[in-house]
């Protein structure tokens, strides 16, 4: 368990010494994965001693793996050589992405120190973004020619060494354009001396460049493979995804809009206080702004409320039920753009059908709660009547324009080039709280002033 493995490590650390080997020892028999977990609970020295007295086999392992701030500390303090050594042996694609985080100038002279044939590889991957197939793809893979028996490849698997790759064969002509492929079991079920060309697959599920890890998942669960090969325009095959590598993709994406979706960073348990308290002052920063507008409309309509005290009373549950079903429309909404069920062709519909669940919600909770205040209004409030009338048909408003913009803002955000899940919550609670407000207090002095 890593709460264990913390409370043993940092009892070594405190009394820690060079020339005493129980860390190394210690480390040696640790699972890697389990200490990337907990690695940022130590600070920068421990964490340097900790990422030097580990295997060399371990160390790929727990630097790709660990949060983004304990790799800074660590890569920051090796050497350059020593990182490049580091990198040119890790798996292509997680080497791509620690390459990414570093600046321009510092990725470029740790290529140069690298062996041409890895740098090389490592400059393909790094023209496409992190979350795109290009970017996500491994170049190494298994290949074919047409004209292959399958005695040849046979005896291909069996001298290449070091060799990790999909139980997938990729068939390519001459200049590497993909014509179809075949499985493993393929090969060994066949004759020696039948040829590739024979017993080839030739529907196969495949992914461009620049597709979307998401699209790319999308395509391996309906045609439920465990690997996609990436091509380019000219449908020559670029490298091959695994689905190892996008689930932990989509699953680093579906982090990211979580915690945008609340108005803070990725990785918020891993990161220092000061650090967590910049990410979230913006949309604290948006809430104070929000929160003000709503103080001046309320001074605004100050006269209403002096004449008719009980119209403030439900404020808070207009806010408050219009907010929550603005929210729900507009997660709605994130999740099929993110996941793809909502696509150009049904947007129109989506959104409608969410306005009118959001529009009809509001209608059933405005004529249950008018009515009740209606009812309760002389009793209870000391007041007319007509409140209920007036609470009831605020509510209705409040809620349809709440509805609207919980369903529509998504898409906008989408629109600009802006992540849609940073709509979800902060954007409409604030847009929610003062819209709520001016609508349900108009509607309550155009209907007081003009009845009452």
């Amino acid at each position: 368990m890593p709460q264990t493995m913390h409370k043993k490590l940092q009892s070594i650390l405190d009394n820690f010494s060079e020339t005493d080997g129980t860390l190394t020892y210690f480390l040696k028999g640790a699972d890697p994965f389990e200490l990337a977990e907990i690695l940022f609970r130590y600070n920068t020295e421990q964490k340097v001693e900790i990422f030097r007295s580990l295997p060399e086999e371990k160390r790929q392992t727990v630097l790709y793996e660990t949060d983004e701030e304990s790799r800074a500390k660590i890569t920051e303090l090796l050497g350059d050589s020593e990182l490049a050594d580091l990198l040119a042996e890790m798996p292509e694609d997680e080497a791509a992405d620690i390459l990414q985080e570093f600046e321009e100038d510092k990725t470029k002279e740790l290529l140069e120190k690298m062996p041409e044939e890895e740098a090389g590889e490592l400059k393909d991957l790094l023209q496409y973004e992190e979350e795109t197939a290009g970017g996500l793809m491994v170049p190494n893979f298994n290949k074919a020619f047409p004209s292959d028996t399958a005695a040849d490849v046979i005896h291909r698997i069996k001298t290449e060494k070091d060799k990790d790759a999909p139980p997938y064969f990729y068939i390519t002509n001459a200049g590497g354009q993909l014509q179809g492929y075949f499985k493993l079991r393929d090969l060994f079920r066949t004759v020696p001396g039948k040829t590739v060309e024979e017993f080839k697959r030739k529907e196969l599920p495949l992914a461009h460049l620049n597709d979307s890890c998401k699209k790319v998942a999308e395509t391996m669960d309906n045609n439920h493979v465990s690997a996609v090969p990436v091509v380019d325009d000219d449908n020559i095959i670029r490298g091959v995804i695994t689905f190892d590598d996008v689930i932990a993709a989509v699953m680093d994406l579906a982090d990211d809009d979580i915690y945008k979706m609340v108005g803070t960073s990725s990785e918020p348990l891993k990161k220092k206080m000061l650090r967590k308290v910049r990410h979230r002052i913006p949309w604290l920063f948006a809430t104070l702004v929000g929160g003000i507008a709503s103080a001046m409309i309320l001074n605004s309509f100050e006269p209403l409320m002096v004449k008719y005290a009980a119209v403030i009373f439900f404020i808070p549950f207009v806010i408050g039920l219009s907010g929550n079903i603005a929210i729900q429309g507009s997660t709605v909404l994130v999740r099929g753009l993110a996941t793809g069920e909502v696509r150009p062709e049904n947007l129109s519909s989506v959104i409608i059908s969410e306005i009118g669940v959001g529009g009809l919600n509001g209608l059933i909770f405005g004529v249950v709660c008018g009515l009740l205040v209606a009812f309760l209004a002389e009793p209870v409030l000391h007041t007319t009547p007509l409140i209920g009338l007036t609470v009831g048909t605020g509510l209705v408003l409040s809620v349809w324009f709440a509805s609207i913009m919980g369903s529509v803002m998504p898409v906008i955000f989408q629109k600009l080039d802006f992540d849609p899940a940073i709509s979800a919550s902060p954007m409409i609670t604030i847009v929610n709280d003062v819209l709520g407000v001016f609508v349900y207090l108009a509607t309550s002095m155009f209907l007081l002033g003009r009845f009452g």
